[in-house]
């Protein structure tokens, strides 16, 4: 279970069952989560990993990520092709 948890969690579920089942007390996890959040501060230094499950819609983020875009002498035919019919 403690598996299948985990996975849910990175998707956004809850993020006290993977620690409950672990062997977590859950005072414990609403303990540490309160001093990594409200005292240390945490979420301001610690930011997740990018992902397709974290990264936000928004437009207004400037990092694309992926590779840097080749130049159109570096690109393949095909694919200048695609570029040009809008596909």
């Amino acid at each position: 279970m403690h598996a299948i948890y985990l996975k849910n969690a990175e998707y956004g579920y809850s993020k006290f069952l993977p620690g409950i089942a672990g062997g977590t007390k859950q005072i414990d996890i609403i303990g540490t989560a309160f001093v990594e959040r409200d005292v240390l501060n945490l979420g301001e230094w610690m930011v997740p990993l990018q992902s397709a499950h974290t990264q936000s819609g928004d437009a207004s983020v400037t990092d694309e990520g992926g590779r840097p875009t080749k130049k159109n002498e570096e690109k393949a035919d095909k694919t200048i092709e695609n570029i040009e019919s809008g596909g």
